[in-house]
């Protein structure tokens, strides 16, 4: 039951086995005749890969090839990645265009911001500065009007008596004469002096300071009119209109209902009949034909008793009468009974994309809730128990420093573990000296390790990964005993040397009882078969820019990885500490399975997916692999285990850094979405979590443009702001925080103020910088390297 505990930088595939480190023979033969006559490898091409090549080239029509040969990129390899970079930008930029369309533009587009008010509304709009009346259905901001000269035939209105308006309806204010309101109804022979006015609420009447009526003030050149109403209120008024009043529908129905009233609605214009009804039926009138100017038909839709429905739009679209008699007692209607519309604001229709907001809402919230639960592990870390199993500490360098190499070495050979049960195997990419380096690095670990500088193996021939001749590489294997500080551990040097026609990553440290707790989860539960344990930083307030990222090491960890773990399916276990079981107790392959070595040893790199997941992610991989070949068993993560690493220090290096992650864990999820087998059914499932961590890297940016839009609602006040957006995003480091005093990490509160600050660097920057330069396979100047030949 032997277990590996391994980092993934390493590009090659050793196929070393009980000491032959020649590799497979007839494989070295084959690369070395393929090196000699410079064969071609003739290799089909699968229809994912044309259906893609395909897609590429259409959505990058606009860009010919030969204008990018024109910019430098001569080899074809390289403009068919570029093609295919640009492709997969314009694919995000749609996702960030239906995000925001779904956040922002859906509710825009089914329910358009509605500059209207309903009645409580205006009734809080009564003081001198911010005055408002409703008449006749609409809103009236009257507080310069106010101080305007008003009244004076009648000694002058004071601004004292005009505010008592404010905040109500004054339509009893401004009573009109039957025969002005409807001249197509009302003729003169019924009402030759004008005398005739519905009757209105006398509770109303009594509150208003003044009745305009007309001819109710004989000094007053306006009022004498008849059509006062029409010819100087509304005139006036006009230019201080504000919106139209709203009705609640539910309000209305209550008031024709269950109230006995006659409000009806028609084509979503509300109508108030009580003063026609009751003027009507006053016992005064009703042997008077005249007060019923309305047409029976009209009066019968809306005299039903409560037993239509209130909005009578199709009855009215029914009535058998005449275009010219409809459109009389439509005016009519109009003038006299209208009070507003109906308030759609409530509508299904409005709420609908609040509806779909707060199902998407709720999903994350239960999504967050599970990783907040997850990270809640507040027991004590127990001291583990001493276990014999064999364990191979693999550590891959390649221009490191002797200090840190020293540094990560000595960490290795301290470990509270056995040192007849582990094995430390060092693999030296290359023989470079790196900068500040007096040797090139093989010599350095070999120095570290004590070995006899006069010893010098032949080098090796080993299958090495790549098209063609480039199979073909070479090693110079070491061995021995490394004593340190009482401790005696075995060692295997692995130092690549590249093909005999040539001439001849962060920093990590382990403290000293994690591959004690590695190994004890391992043994506890036999369905692990990889596992990792928190990487904290050793730099913390070197600079700003590692002060930017503790927060995002620490919540990494202890949400993500946490959550992930609940359903033994991390999707990466990061190289620089992690451990893989080699073989089941029953002798089946793990991470030495011939199908995961297969896909992990691919040469044939032809796609830009490919090359990420291959170039630029390999733990991800190895790990997506594992989920892949071995869904039955579990890949976790506990917060037992510790190293410490060295983050990087500078922004170019982070910059490089963060464009390598990015860009591998979104190839490496598009791969996990499609597994046939993850846990979970559903919204309940790893898949979906998988698809929402993916759907989330890459429409990151659209998070900055969103809180932009936030902010530019808050203070235009055009709209109202979203607050189940606000309450998420409060949730999300609300959880976080607690998560901090739970755990005693008080530091961390202050670590994500800091990470809410570079924000925008996390959120758009970093990300879009990633997404553009997917093309870009280079791990970038994190240390200048020196040659054989002396060149930097």
């Amino acid at each position: 039951d032997g277990m590996s505990a391994v980092a993934h930088n390493e590009k090659d595939t050793y196929n070393w086995a009980h000491g032959n480190f020649d590799g497979d023979y007839g494989h070295r033969q084959q690369a070395v005749a393929a090196e000699r006559e410079g064969l071609v490898e003739e290799i089909d091409i699968m229809p994912a890969h044309r259906c893609w090549s395909r897609t590429t080239n259409t959505l990058t029509w606009m860009i010919p090839d030969w204008l990018i040969r024109c910019c430098g990129m001569k080899r074809e390899d390289i403009r068919m990645a570029w093609h295919e970079k640009v492709a997969i930008c314009l694919i995000i930029v749609a996702t960030w265009g239906f995000v925001l369309f779904f956040i922002i533009g859906l509710g825009l587009l089914m329910c358009p911001k509605q500059y209207v008010y309903n009645m409580d509304e205006v009734a809080v709009h009564t003081e001198r500065s911010d005055a408002y009346v409703a008449l006749r259905g609409c809103v009236y901001d009257i507080t310069n009007f106010l101080n305007q000269e008003h009244g004076k035939s009648r000694g002058g209105a004071s601004p004292e008596d005009m505010i008592m308006y404010s905040g109500q309806e004054v339509n009893a204010s401004f009573p009109l004469a039957l025969r002005a309101a409807c001249p197509d109804l009302m003729p003169a022979r019924n009402d030759p002096n004008w005398l005739m006015y519905l009757k209105q609420n006398i509770g109303t009447e009594t509150a208003l300071p003044f009745i305009h009526r007309a001819e109710s003030l004989a000094n007053s050149k306006e009022m004498m009119h008849q059509d006062f109403y029409h010819r100087h209120v509304l005139p006036k008024m006009r230019h201080f209109k504000v919106s139209d009043i709203v009705w609640d529908p539910k309000w209305i129905q209550s008031m024709h209902h269950h109230g006995g009233q006659y409000w009806h609605v028609i084509n979503g214009e509300v109508f108030n009949l009580n003063p026609y009804f009751a003027t009507r039926d006053a016992p005064e009138n009703v042997d008077q034909k005249k007060w019923h100017f309305l047409h029976r038909l009209v009066e019968s839709i809306f005299e039903d008793a409560g037993a239509r429905d209130t909005d009578v739009t199709k009855y009215w679209r029914m009535l058998p009468l005449s275009k010219s008699v409809c459109a009389a007692n439509y005016r009519c209607l109009k003038t006299l009974f209208y009070v507003g519309k109906v308030d759609t604001r409530h509508s299904f229709r409005c709420l609908f994309p609040n509806f779909l907001l707060l199902a998407a809402a709720c999903l994350l919230m239960l999504v967050i809730l599970i990783k907040f639960l997850a990270s809640l592990q507040l027991s004590s870390r127990r001291k583990p128990q001493k276990h014999d199993k064999f364990v191979i500490c693999q550590v891959p360098c390649y221009i490191e420093g002797e200090s840190s190499l020293r540094c990560t070495i000595a960490s290795l050979a301290t470990l509270g573990y056995d040192d007849k049960h582990r094995l430390l195997f060092i693999i030296c990419d290359g023989n470079i000296v790196g900068s500040g380096n007096d040797r090139p690095t093989p010599r350095i670990v070999l120095d570290i390790l004590g070995d006899d500088p006069k010893i010098d193996p032949p080098p090796r021939s080993f299958h090495s990964i790549g098209e063609g001749s480039q199979q073909h590489n070479m090693a110079k294997a070491y061995s021995g005993l490394y004593e340190y500080e009482g401790h005696v551990v075995p060692y295997l040097v692995v130092a690549k040397i590249g093909k005999p026609t040539k001439k001849s990553r962060p920093d990590t440290k382990v403290v000293p009882d994690p591959l004690t707790r590695l190994v004890a989860c391992m043994v506890h539960d036999a369905k692990v078969i990889g596992i990792c344990g928190e990487t904290q930083l050793t730099n913390e307030d070197f600079s700003w820019t590692t002060m930017i990222q503790v927060y995002e090491y620490f919540i990494s960890h202890h949400m993500a990885k946490a959550f992930e773990s609940l359903f033994g399916s991390v999707t990466c276990l990061p190289g620089c500490f992690c451990m893989y079981r080699l073989r089941t107790a029953c002798g089946m392959p793990l991470i030495i399975s011939k199908n995961v070595v297969k896909d992990y040893s691919e040469n044939h790199v032809d796609t830009l997916h490919k090359k990420n997941l291959l170039s630029l992610g390999e733990d991800h991989y190895l790990t997506t692999l594992m989920m892949k070949y071995f869904p039955q068993y579990k890949m976790t993560f506990t917060a037992d285990a510790k190293c410490k690493t060295t983050a990087p220090d500078t922004w170019s290096v982070l910059l490089s850094q963060r464009r390598r992650w990015i860009n591998s864990t979104v190839h490496n999820l598009v791969e996990l979405v499609f597994l046939p087998e993850m846990c979970g059914f559903c919204c309940f499932s790893m898949r979906f979590v998988v698809f929402i961590d993916l759907f989330g890297t890459l429409t990151m940016p659209c998070t900055l443009f969103y809180l932009a839009y936030l902010a530019y609602l808050a203070i235009s006040k055009i709209a109202d702001i979203g607050y189940i957006s606000l309450i998420l995003i409060g949730a999300i480091y609300g959880l976080q925080a607690i998560i901090f005093v739970l755990k005693r990490q008080w530091q961390h509160i202050g670590w994500m103020i800091i990470y809410l600050l570079a924000y925008p660097l996390w959120s758009f920057f970093i990300p879009i910088y990633a997404f553009w330069h997917m093309d870009d396979f280079s791990w970038g100047n994190t240390r200048i390297v020196v040659g054989d030949d002396g060149k930097r």
